[in-house]
């Protein structure tokens, strides 16, 4: 069989078609310089015996059948061949080059491969079948109707879309019809416009109007034409296409009807109204957000962003009290629209202005933001916070007058019945005192007659009877120095329970000091008979006289002086060391000045501004009742003076007493 077709091979050598023959194993057997050529196979390859595989092998590895495994390429195209008689296809080589390639297998079983250079035609037919294709696509695909007017012949040629729309022949002879179909309060409005654009004064056709349509009802329609022109400038022919507007016209009226609608409900509200896209751009607001940031209307239209406003705003100082921190205000302030919870949050703005804002989120990303002017309800609070405060004020300061009046009831019983106590020790100790006194002066009588009755004693009975009266003498003494010094104290004790009948008088400083240091020691050795502490006395002896109320000026300095004999004996007891008091007396110009000093664990930093408040004390339950210093405070005031805990060097507590010295003008006491 191969022989008998070697001479039909040999005759289709100079043939421009590839020819290429392969036996029913897929061997060549044949082929032209044609499908050498072009196939693009070295000479040497295309040899008798060859397999088809192989040949189809170079390919792959050419990448003639583009990317993937070699041996898969060729058993895929292999498979193809085998699996059909006739197979016609088209390959694009890499270079351009398009080769149509067709397989027929004989009754035999032989394969015959005929092959044809396509390239230019295949790039015609591609590009004219590509234009049809998309001119159909274009007037398939779009609901705009086509059209092309003839204006030379007066024909006018329409698509199937707008032919069945319109119920139009395929050719029509003459723009008659068209126009006819136009409503007639629009045929000006596009007489006018086809007039503009063949004059040259339009680029192009583009107008709306309605236009009579096959069901007999009239629709808008945009019609859009440009004009092909001949040498002369005139236009030959007008190619245009038509839109069905009248559904979109429908919406546009409802849009701008629901538009209107909606604007008119926000400028309804009581509240202010701004609305805000998903990129956070201001889509619209009402007036009354406009007039609550009546500084922003400048600059507050649709498309600004929230951050340029804030930004804006701040420079501009609309909202106060965020000037040291507005990086602060500002993450903050998008931190809650971004959660958009609608919980309400509180904006002062300048002028006294307060909002409450409250954001909601939109299904869109968007937000809602609601203004609500609180201004009133502001000050409403405002003033009852007042109230309350004052009511509380005048509770406390109340309640401290009773606690006041109850102590000074209190301090009244007592001072009676200190009183009561003195006047009956004062009687028995005047006794002592002046028997102590007689028997004194009567040892000195009984000392002188028997001075010469001793001296004719025997030595050792002589001294025995000297030092007997002399002992005897001694104690007398000693009874009325401890007696003088009870009767001080109980002087004090009755001049201390003697309330204050108010009337100034001269008061000797230093004496007041003295006598105040005094009465406080003795207080606490009576209460603690252990109580060890070391006085120090700094008086100037130049300080001089006060005009006040002697027992008044008495109890503050005991108080002091108490107060710093309980801290520094506890101080002492529990970091050890010796428990210390120094109080020191001075004139400075107008004014004298009493210091008291303890060496105790000091007063804590946290409580010294509550120091005089009244019922406040660092002592432990039931050791104080904190009203010492607060009615100490009270009375230098009255006293135009000033009791202040000034700063102690070397650790304790100090104490200052500022008085008006006698004759100096009192300056009135505030606390400084």
């Amino acid at each position: 069989m191969v022989e008998q077709l070697d001479p039909i091979i040999e005759a289709f050598d100079l043939l421009e078609t590839g020819l290429a023959v392969f036996d029913k194993r897929l061997q060549l057997v044949r082929c032209n310089p044609a499908f050498r050529t072009l196939r693009r196979y070295p000479d040497d390859l295309c040899r008798p015996g060859i397999a088809l595989e192989d040949l189809l092998r170079f390919n792959a590895q050419r990448g003639d059948f583009g990317a993937g495994s070699v041996d898969g390429l060729v058993s895929e195209r292999l498979g193809e061949i085998r699996r059909t008689d006739r197979r016609d296809i088209e390959q694009r080589m890499a270079d351009g080059q398009v080769l149509r390639i067709r397989y027929r297998r004989s009754p035999s079983g032989a394969l015959v491969v005929a092959m044809e250079d396509t390239t230019e035609t295949s790039q015609a037919e591609r590009a004219l079948a590509a234009s049809e294709e998309r001119y159909s696509l274009v007037t398939r695909a779009t609901s705009d109707g086509i059209y092309d007017w003839n204006v030379a012949e007066d024909l006018l040629f329409v698509s199937d879309h707008l032919r069945v729309m319109m119920e139009f022949d395929a050719g029509l002879k003459g723009s008659r019809a068209w126009a006819d179909r136009v409503h007639p309060d629009d045929k000006a409005l596009y007489a006018q416009a086809m007039r503009d654009h063949f004059r040259g004064d339009a680029e192009a056709l583009d107008c709306e109007y309605r236009l009579l349509y096959a069901d007999g009802g009239y629709r808008w329609i945009h019609d859009r034409g440009v004009g092909v022109r001949d040498e002369s400038g005139r236009v030959k022919r007008l190619v245009g296409a038509v839109r069905d507007v009248t559904e979109l016209r429908q919406r546009e009226a409802e849009v701008k009807a629901a538009s209107i609608r909606f604007e008119e409900a926000i400028e309804a509200v009581s509240t202010g109204f701004a609305l805000w896209d998903a990129d956070d751009r201001l889509i619209v607001c009402n007036s009354r957000y406009r007039l609550y940031f009546e500084q922003l209307s400048d600059i507050a239209a649709p498309g600004i962003r929230f951050a340029d406003l804030m930004a804006v705003a701040l420079a501009r100082g609309i909202f106060p009290g965020h000037e040291n921190d507005p990086a602060g205000f500002l993450q903050e302030t998008f931190a809650r629209r971004a959660r958009a919870d609608g919980l309400p949050r509180e904006q002062r703005l300048v002028g006294g202005l307060w909002l409450q804002v409250t954001d909601h989120r939109t299904a869109d990303g968007g937000l809602v933001s609601i203004y609500s002017d609180v201004t009133s309800l502001k000050e409403r609070e405002a003033e009852s916070r007042r109230d309350k405060e004052a009511a509380e004020a005048a509770l406390a300061e109340l309640q401290r007058a009773q606690a006041q009046l109850i102590q000074a009831e209190k301090m009244a019983s007592l001072g009676q019945l200190t009183a009561g106590i003195a006047h009956e020790i004062k009687n028995p100790l005047n006794f002592v005192n002046n028997f102590s006194r007689l028997s004194a002066e009567m040892m000195d009588e009984l000392s002188e007659l028997l001075a010469e009755p001793i001296s004719t004693l025997p030595e050792e009975p002589r001294a025995d009877a000297n030092d007997l009266i002399g002992t005897v003498v001694g104690n007398l003494r000693k009874i009325d120095e401890h007696g003088r010094r009870a009767d001080s104290i109980v002087k004090n004790m009755l001049l201390h329970a003697r309330s204050g009948d108010g009337k100034r008088q001269p008061v000797d400083v230093n004496m007041l000091a003295e006598e105040a240091m005094a009465l406080a020691y003795h207080g606490a050795r009576a209460a603690d008979p252990g109580f060890n502490l070391t006085l120090v006395r700094d008086f100037d002896p130049a300080t001089g006289s006060i005009e006040g109320e002697p027992q008044d000026l008495q109890r503050v300095l005991i108080n002091l002086c108490a107060n710093g004999m309980y801290a520094a004996a506890r101080h002492a007891a529990d970091a050890g060391g010796e428990a210390r008091l120094s109080v020191a007396t001075r004139r400075e110009n107008d004014e004298v000045i009493l210091e008291v000093h303890d060496n105790g664990a000091g007063v804590p930093a946290d409580v010294r501004d509550k120091i005089f408040q009244p019922f406040f004390t660092t002592k432990p339950t039931g050791e104080g009742t904190g009203l010492g210093l607060s009615m100490s405070y009270d009375i230098v005031r009255k006293h135009g003076g000033f009791l202040t805990l000034e700063e102690a060097v070397g650790g304790g507590a100090r104490f200052r007493v500022v008085l008006p010295a006698r004759g100096a003008h009192a300056s009135g006491g505030t606390r400084r």
